[in-house]
């Protein structure tokens, strides 16, 4: 078992010190505190008064079949439009140098305060009559057969009807029966990105408000985009994004089509992992790799090799080789199992 310290992200789409109750303050966007092995950002290890060793978790761990990476995401605006590629083409694109792992890349979102997401397809011909409402000319994507074939010609549009359609975005949805929450959030993303086709993309999309600890499934193939709230992210050790749209980082259509599935959301139980919150409580965690994070106070973990605690800022990690362990929470805290 390890105690480690997680790896602060300041993506500028982060919560201005909105992750500072877990890592320190900043005075700046806060994204994203990684708990994981993933090179890009491993944990670092710290002893028992949270002292670090000096050494990083993917250093000190033996080999894992199924690692996870754990995150606490704090969105003050919108993520990019973005989907994760399955395990073929992510190792294609990564051999290439287009990616930073061959891995494939699946999540679970677990909302700690409402959070507001795209995810999966909505209906093509209601997302095609609010696209015309707000202005888009109708022949460009009457003939389009397919979800992505639309999204390429909304992102071949010229710039001019870009930002007409995008200003009227939001009136358009909500003429065309979305609801208040969706309008919201369409208002929100335009105001951000007012000349990026990938507002009109978002239209598109399933909108939904998650409630604090509701969850999301989303496996590779699924288009998606986070707008705005503060949760817990357990995926497969992977940083494979292919973007559409709402970014000022790489924009890759053609792999990011390719990617595309007709696979809606789920809430994660057909994984192979599993998210739970557990609060005053103790639980035995079976043998596999193991991540908790304390939210609130703090956690113990107990097994034949002893005894390890980590407080609010920290994480215990396991083996998938290592026994058994029993947990006890004291206040609140995330678990993330391999199955």
């Amino acid at each position: 078992m390890w105690c480690v310290r997680g790896i602060l992200r300041d993506y500028d789409w982060g919560e201005i010190d909105g992750l500072a109750q877990w890592s320190h303050a900043t005075g700046t966007p806060q994204a994203e505190l990684w708990f994981g092995i993933h090179p890009a950002a491993p944990a670092i290890v710290v002893d028992r008064e949270g002292i670090a060793t000096g050494e990083t978790l993917d250093a000190v761990m033996p080999p894992q079949r199924n690692p996870l990476l754990v995150k606490l995401l704090a969105a003050a605006r919108p993520l990019s439009i973005q989907v994760h590629p399955a395990r073929a083409l992510a190792a294609e694109l990564s051999a290439r140098g287009a990616l930073p792992d061959s891995e494939e890349k699946t999540e679970i979102l677990t909302a700690l305060e409402p959070f507001r997401i795209h995810a999966g397809w909505r209906d093509l011909d209601l997302a095609r009559r609010v696209l015309v409402e707000a202005g888009v000319p109708e022949e460009a994507i009457s003939s389009s057969a397919t979800h992505a074939d639309t999204v390429r010609t909304l992102l071949d549009l010229s710039p001019g009807v870009v930002a007409q359609a995008v200003a009227q975005l939001s009136e358009a949805a909500k003429t065309c029966g979305y609801d208040d929450a969706a309008v919201e959030s369409l208002r929100s993303i335009a105001a951000e990105f007012p000349t990026d086709a990938g507002v009109l993309v978002c239209v598109m999309m399933q909108h939904s408000v998650l409630a604090p600890g509701q969850t999301i499934g989303v496996s590779a193939g699924i288009i998606h985009s986070y707008v705005r709230g503060l949760g817990v992210e357990v995926m497969t050790s992977s940083d494979n994004v292919l973007r559409l749209g709402l970014t000022t980082k790489m924009v890759n259509v053609d792999d990011a089509l390719a990617a595309l599935c007709d696979v809606p959301p789920t809430d994660g139980s057909d994984f192979p992992f599993c998210v739970c919150e557990l609060r005053d409580e103790a639980r035995v965690l079976p043998a596999s790799y193991r991540v908790v994070i304390p939210l609130e106070g703090h956690v113990e973990a107990s097994g034949p090799q002893g005894q390890v605690q980590a407080a609010v800022g920290c994480a215990l990690v396991m083996g998938e080789h290592e026994p058994e362990v029993t947990v006890r929470v004291s206040g609140r805290a995330i678990v993330a199992e391999g199955r």
